[in-house]
């Protein structure tokens, strides 16, 4: 086996044992103060000053005080980075969860680390800006990983994301080989520029399939890549409307192939567009635009929901993307996603101490990728699968969190075409069911 092959696996043995000793070790951390638990008050934390309020969730009345959950520590929250208004973080302490809506290259992993500490907004302010985590979601891969991150808001921050994910051995239906795949994901956001009612962000990420098989293709008879790349660059805009909608979008540039950026065939250009509308003091409708070459649907998308923040503790998005988001008591967070046409995420959180958490997942995930070989300039290279998890979270310092899973993955398969239906397919390869291992590192400042 190659020595790169083995390194790989050894970084991996490496960064579980680590993980497992961060978790034990976060079970010791004392509880740390830090602002009441509230609603989803903006696409990441807490009210903006200056402009008029977007006005989407009233002025809850604050929970009782308890230590946060390291996981989504208010209903809506998720792992594309986002907007923070000045003067609020989150406590010390607190994991934001990916679920990369995208999903992850490794399921149910952190994407976001602790932002430092900051003086909590007052009670009277909560219900300005509210609502915009959970329902402003990270539409631009909606799935595919395509390379554009969440809408992000009208205050962003820096973020830095690492994961790694094993697949062992497994064999190839009809083919006497096995195929083995290690993955590595790199993402990063970085606000560019902001003031109380614009906000223009950076954003990118490098993702790796580094795959050990000596498997066909079995329609155009050439051997199943050996690497997969996809390396992107975007920027996001948001702004404020006088009259508290807020609009904006981003672009990206990239390329997701075997041999990335060869040529102007190997690269992808997406959009996507936004407006929220708000509805009263609890919801608003959300009006999308989304256009991501590497997902499922590479054609323009567009999307239509309505918020709903019935209290603190529920938050949904009734239509498409769909979102649900519900905390029934301080220990215990459930969440859930769709989006078209087969990517799904499921997920059950338990924190038993104040900075570590277990959770069970499931994911339906997909990416794809055009092969400097390939027969048409439309057809793609996708591969699908599906995974359950289970696995331990902590946020061991005020700026990193950490996670580390395992589980089983099924239904996995690779085929080429013009797009993700059954009709267009060829090069179908249909892979054995295993587990897998993954570990994640996040930071947020």
């Amino acid at each position: 086996m190659p020595k790169l092959w083995s390194y790989k696996r050894t970084v991996l043995a490496c960064g579980l044992v680590a993980m497992v000793a961060l978790a034990c070790e976060a079970q010791e951390f004392p509880p740390q103060p830090g602002p009441p638990v509230g609603p989803p008050i903006g696409p990441a934390l807490g009210p903006p000053l200056g402009p008029p309020p977007i006005g989407a969730m009233p002025n809850y009345p604050p929970p009782p005080s308890q230590p946060p959950s390291p996981e989504m520590p208010y209903p809506g929250f998720v792992s594309q980075p986002g907007p923070m208004p000045p003067g609020f973080v989150p406590p010390p302490g607190l994991m934001p969860q990916p679920g990369e809506m995208p999903p992850p290259a490794a399921p149910a992993l952190p994407e976001l680390a602790p932002a430092t500490d900051a003086p909590g907004p007052s009670p009277a302010a909560k219900g300005d800006d509210a609502g915009q985590w959970g329902d402003m979601m990270g539409f631009g891969e909606f799935g595919g990983r395509g390379g554009m991150g969440g809408f992000g808001g009208m205050h962003p921050f820096d973020s830095l994301r690492y994961g790694e994910i094993w697949f062992p051995n497994v064999p190839v239906r009809g083919q006497a080989t096995q195929f083995e795949m290690v993955g590595e994901d790199l993402s990063f956001s970085h606000p560019l520029w902001t003031d109380p009612l614009d906000a223009l962000s950076i954003t990118g990420g490098v993702r790796n399939r580094m795959i050990q098989s000596d498997a066909l293709l079995p329609d155009t008879g050439q051997p199943f890549p050996a690497d997969l790349w996809n390396v992107n660059l975007g920027l996001r805009y948001m702004r404020l409307l006088d009259n508290g909608w807020t609009t904006g979008g981003g672009v990206s540039i990239g390329s997701a192939s075997d041999h990335p950026f060869a040529g102007i065939r190997e690269m992808f250009f997406g959009l996507n567009a936004m407006l929220r509308i708000p509805q009263g003091e609890h919801n608003a409708w959300l009006f999308t635009v989304m256009y991501a070459p590497t997902s499922e649907l590479n054609f323009p998308v567009p999307g239509v929901a309505y918020s709903y923040n019935p209290s603190p503790e529920f938050h949904a998005n009734i239509g498409l993307p769909l979102m649900v988001s519900w905390r029934p008591t301080e220990q215990w967070q459930f969440q859930a996603s769709y989006m078209l046409l087969r990517t799904v995420h499921v997920k059950a959180t338990w924190r038993f101490a104040p900075q570590l958490s277990a959770f069970a997942a499931y994911d339906y995930c997909n990416e794809a990728y055009s092969l400097l070989d390939r027969p048409e300039d439309n057809d793609r290279l996708f591969m699908y699968d599906q995974r359950v998890s289970l696995g331990l979270q902590s946020a061991f310092t005020r700026h990193w969190t950490a996670s580390l899973s395992a589980g089983y993955v099924f239904s996995r398969y690779a085929f080429e075409g013009t797009s993700s239906t059954s009709s267009s397919e060829f090069d179908r390869l249909d892979f054995g069911n295993g587990p897998f291992m993954a570990v994640t590192l996040a930071a947020r400042y």
